[in-house]
């Protein structure tokens, strides 16, 4: 018999304080406009092309080209290591231990860019052995469980 128990709890980091405290720097003057409006060109033609619209204006600018975009990190990913994911698909990725996926504020008028938040995937995996006391089969064997694999896929990586 095999019995294995998987709970996906992914750790949600809010940067609401970060991007109210870089705000205030540069309303202030500690920042200038410069400093904040510096994506990379890449992350612009992201957020143009692909981008959700974030439901507010821009900061920085008060333009209404804020937009979201969702980038997904971690190892186990190999080729897609850093893609532009659709938001639909974060239950998948982050079902995975190791794998981050990041939310980033972009508007695409002045080029301000911010992490909005992040998802940490720590899947948990309980595991019981087989043991040797009892009848053949009462026992458990090990398990390990990943909800990108299916019993036919290879144990190279993640079938994505």
């Amino acid at each position: 018999m095999i019995r294995a128990v998987m709970r996906d709890l992914p750790a949600i980091v809010d940067y609401t304080l970060a991007r109210r405290a870089t705000l205030s720097a540069l309303k202030t003057g500690l920042v200038s406009r410069d400093q904040l409006c510096d994506a990379h060109p890449d992350l612009i033609r992201s957020a143009r092309n692909q981008g959700i619209p974030a439901g507010f204006g821009c900061p920085v600018c008060q333009g209404q080209n804020a937009v979201h975009v969702w980038y997904v990190f971690g190892k186990r990913l190999n080729a897609r290591n850093g893609r532009l994911i659709k938001p639909e698909t974060l239950e998948t990725y982050i079902a995975l231990e190791g794998v981050t996926c990041y939310v980033v504020e972009v508007c695409v008028d002045c080029a301000w860019n911010h992490i909005s938040r992040s998802y940490v995937g720590r899947a948990v995996v309980q595991r019981q052995r087989r043991t040797k006391a009892g009848p053949a089969g009462a026992g458990s064997q090990q398990v390990e469980l990943n909800p990108l694999e299916s019993e036919n896929t290879p144990a190279g990586g993640p079938k994505i």
